[in-house]
């Protein structure tokens, strides 16, 4: 990871920037790191490489190699648990069941994004094939949730949390499928739905939250298929999570327990300012999925602490009283 003073990209002016923190290479430290933990009780915090690739890193290893639609971030997160207990495993011993119209499942699925557990599931007669797994999550409300995905030759794959106590869904999710790319749509109880993140080798990431969720009630976690026509195709899945958040955050693999991902905690060195200065934030929301930045004043020489659940792309001081439009034209973010 590259932090520091903008040393004269193409096309911006030198003179307003005072310093800078971006991943990459060709720039002088701002202020340096001065602290970073991640105190992970076991080895789960993960990231997406430039490959696509989902990897895993020790604790305490900042995550600056983060890649969202080809741009490299500095992933920083609040605590996550994911509730979901053998995330890789959907299999009967692994607490999924056949629910209904025969659906069948195939373990052991190798593949770079998935690891080597993904399942494939075949559709079994007629339409609303289904699998499910239990869903034990910890207090009512929101809760974020996670898929990975691969089309297979599915027309569409859904999935969701039901309550079936209640007999209602608290958010069912369709993916419909054209070239290996899938469309999102929420099909009940609409909450949160984030756009899928790309992996590699057609897999990809279906981010959503189910809302008003009752921790007593009966909670199941469905996969399923609801086209008739779809009798004896496949489609794969991996990577089940729920978190007692109201977004989803990356993915933490689980076994028999759940599995806690420890807060990244970063701070950097001050910047000394010879007058009026501005901290700008240019990031990546994962509450919003979308891109976004902001701009507030800074004093000389303070810490500066990047807020979690966000990727970053930039982290700057510049000169003067600036909005973040100005900072993002400064710094070359059309």
């Amino acid at each position: 990871m590259s932090l520091g003073l903008e040393l004269g990209l193409t096309g911006i002016p030198r003179g307003p920037v005072l310093a800078w923190a971006t991943p990459g290479d060709g720039y002088v430290p701002l202020g340096g790191i001065t602290a970073f933990t991640r105190a992970d009780a076991a080895t789960c915090a993960t990231y997406v490489d430039s490959s696509r690739v989902r990897q895993t890193v020790l604790a305490n290893v900042l995550r600056d190699a983060h890649y969202i639609g080809g741009i490299r971030t500095i992933l920083l997160e609040s605590e996550r648990a994911n509730r979901q207990t053998k995330s890789q495993n959907i299999t009967t011993a692994g607490g999924l069941y056949t629910a209904q119209s025969g659906m069948t499942t195939t373990t052991g699925q190798a593949d770079a994004a998935a690891g080597t557990n993904a399942t494939l599931l075949t559709q079994g007669v007629g339409g609303s094939s289904a699998v499910w797994r239990a869903v034990v999550p910890v207090g009512d409300g929101t809760k974020g949730c996670g898929l990975d995905i691969k089309q297979g030759n599915f027309t569409q794959q859904e999935f969701g949390i039901l309550d079936d106590t209640a007999g209602s869904w608290r958010h069912r999710v369709r993916a419909t499928w054209a070239a290996g790319v899938p469309t999102l749509s929420s099909q009940s109880n609409p909450a949160l739905l984030l756009p899928p993140i790309q992996l590699t080798n057609g897999w990809w990431r279906a981010l959503w939250a189910a809302g008003g969720v009752i921790a007593a009630n009966t909670n199941r976690f469905f996969l399923f298929n609801n086209v008739a026509d779809d009798v004896g195709k496949t489609g794969l899945f991996c990577g089940l999570s729920v978190e007692d958040a109201a977004f989803p955050a990356s993915y933490i693999a689980t076994d028999a327990a759940a599995v806690t991902r420890a807060v990244d905690a970063l701070t950097f060195g001050g910047v000394v300012a010879p007058g009026t200065a501005t901290l700008y934030y240019r990031y990546y929301d994962l509450a919003t999925g979308t891109w976004t930045d902001v701009a507030a004043a800074y004093t000389s020489a303070a810490p500066i602490v990047p807020p979690v659940d966000r990727a970053y792309r930039a982290i700057a001081v510049l000169n003067g009283s600036l909005t973040a439009a100005q900072c993002r034209t400064l710094l070359g973010y059309a």
